[in-house]
């Protein structure tokens, strides 16, 4: 998942590589990247959907990796709205 400022051009690039992998243009179910972006939605929707909504169509996802392309170490701030998107996940909407 993508997101921010030209984050399709992200999720693109990821798409192309996961594709020169297969000179048959042909990608096994079990080596197919899932990709989406999301330019103009809250951060802290992307990562409550990246905890508790994203699913590959034949594999478990067993691990988060989270990427900050930024000139700034943002780090700190991201882990906690990781955690608060967590946290909100097991709050009862209702």
């Amino acid at each position: 998942m993508a997101l921010g400022r030209d984050c399709a051009l992200w999720d693109e690039s990821v798409d192309y590589a996961n594709l020169d992998d297969f000179p048959d243009r042909q990608i096994p179910e079990n080596r197919f990247v899932l990709t989406t972006w999301h330019e103009n939605e809250p951060r802290e929707e992307v990562l409550w959907f990246a905890q508790h909504a994203a699913n590959h169509p034949s594999a478990v996802l067993k691990k988060l990796a989270l990427f900050d392309i930024c000139q700034r170490d943002r780090s700190s701030a991201l882990l906690t709205e990781f955690s608060i998107a967590h946290d909100l996940a097991d709050q009862d909407p209702l």
